[in-house]
């Protein structure tokens, strides 16, 4: 793999998520993908998992916002306002 086709792991905005990041970072790459572009998605932890992916184009649509939760511009936000 070249440097430019590894996904930056967001931790400094979303933070380090654990069991969900790989997900996480599934559907960013599966919002800027072409259709037929293979995505590599490798997860770690106790044991390792590996799933390739072809996009089609479709994108990922965003679940309908809660009702109750509070909009953050990014997780540096959400630390400060946490403490």
């Amino acid at each position: 793999l070249q440097p430019r086709q590894v996904a930056d792991p967001r931790v400094s905005d979303i933070g380090v998520t654990g069991a969900a990041m790989p997900l996480l970072l599934l559907a960013f790459a599966l919002k800027q993908a072409p259709a037929g572009a293979l995505i590599l998605v490798i997860g770690y932890g106790d044991g390792a998992d590996a799933f390739l992916f072809r996009a089609t184009g479709a994108g990922v649509q965003p679940a309908p916002p809660d009702q109750h939760t509070i909009p953050m511009s990014s997780y540096a936000r959400y630390r400060k306002l946490r403490h």
